[in-house]
């Protein structure tokens, strides 16, 4: 891949791990904010892991650390397991969920995960 494709990817990857993240940060903190007593704990690591993590995996990937991309392909892993403790989730619920929150994460890990490999060129 020549240098002008690194750089779009570069960019590309910033882009998207900031909207996503933020957009993440946002949603998941209002539905922390008003979650029922009874799924306090699920909307806890969901908020963490879909809401805080990613923010400091994708300023990581930024500075060129590899430790940035593993955490945000590792935290909709981790965040998934908040669903154990909501009640009445649907098919559709989960599908959209994964759709908007976590692909766009898990692509942008991917993205700093080439981009921090031993043989990339920074961009």
């Amino acid at each position: 891949m020549n240098s002008s494709n690194k750089s779009l990817v570069a960019s590309s990857t910033i882009a998207v791990g900031i909207v996503a993240a933020l957009w993440n940060f946002s949603r998941m903190f209002s539905a922390w904010v008003v979650a029922p007593q009874k799924e306090v704990v699920g909307s806890h690591i969901m908020f963490l892991f879909t809401g805080v993590v990613p923010i400091i995996g994708v300023t990581a990937g930024i500075f060129r650390k590899r430790w940035g991309a593993w955490t945000l392909l590792l935290a909709p892993i981790f965040s998934s397991v908040g669903f154990l403790f909501l009640k009445d989730l649907d098919t559709g619920f989960l599908v959209y969920f994964v759709a908007v929150y976590y692909i766009p994460i898990l692509l942008s890990g991917l993205g700093f995960l080439y981009l921090t490999r031993k043989s990339a060129v920074a961009a």
